[in-house]
């Protein structure tokens, strides 16, 4: 590896502030390959940090930006807040274009409105985000982020004045449009309802799993999924391996 890459770089920057660090690269090998996952993971926090702080500083050249965040809980049962930012970006050549990239996970302790807004407003000011540039916000419309009495987006504005265009998330209008017409639909809810309730039934017996997989042969499956792409099929049955039937959304 030479002396001058990339990696031996990122080595030794991490080392300046991890003593530990710097005790075990003075003693480590010279052709050391550093797989401990834990500093692994210190190399990915590092590349993390500078690609941010090259992001915010890009941003920070726009007169204003929007930051569009939403919660939601991850394999490990955390509470995680993802931020992106959107923003005017001026290309060399003169021209703009419309910027959306991501900024970081925040971890939550608490999901209530005031705990969301603390963390945004804290973690923004500590990646050097210009908070007085803020101007729109985009979250989902549950009511501790769109409330108008004490939601998130509330409270950011009392906090920061200008920070007072809200965006309800397209997606998210986009789901609740499907579920309110799925549920206008007689034929569609009866289906829904019945292939949700007939999932549980199998689901929660492993007698039942096991009736239903003699039922049905591999041929019988194999023809029901020929119409699926091949991650579509690992996707469906990532949960059950073909055991039981898929729950509905």
């Amino acid at each position: 590896m030479a002396e001058d890459s990339n990696f031996n770089f990122f080595v030794k920057w991490k080392a300046k502030d991890n003593p530990g660090f710097a005790t075990f690269l003075k003693t480590a090998p010279k052709n050391a390959t550093y797989l401990s996952p834990h500093i692994q993971n210190q190399f990915i926090e590092c590349l993390a940090q500078v690609i941010r702080r090259n992001i915010v500083q890009e941003a920070m050249k726009a007169d204003f930006f929007s930051i569009m965040a939403d919660e939601t809980c991850d394999a490990a049962t955390i509470e995680q807040l993802t931020v992106c930012i959107r923003y005017i970006k001026i290309k060399d050549e003169g021209s703009i274009e419309i910027a959306e990239d991501f900024l970081g996970f925040v971890q939550l302790e608490q999901t209530t409105a005031e705990a969301i807004t603390d963390a945004l407003l804290n973690n923004l000011m500590m990646w050097n985000v210009n908070l007085d540039k803020w101007r729109g916000k985009g979250f989902d419309g549950a009511s501790v982020m769109a409330g108008h009495v004490s939601g998130v987006s509330t409270r950011i504005q009392q906090a920061l004045l200008k920070a007072k265009y809200f965006t309800h998330c397209r997606n998210h209008c986009l789901n609740l449009v499907v579920v309110n017409s799925c549920q206008e639909v007689p034929a569609i809810r009866n289906f829904m309802d019945a292939f949700r309730e007939m999932s549980f039934f199998v689901n929660n017996s492993h007698k039942r799993k096991i009736i239903l997989k003699s039922k049905v042969s591999q041929k019988d499956t194999d023809e029901l999924l020929s119409d699926l792409e091949v991650h579509e099929e690992e996707l469906l049955f990532a949960s059950n391996r073909r055991q039981g039937l898929p729950t509905l959304c």
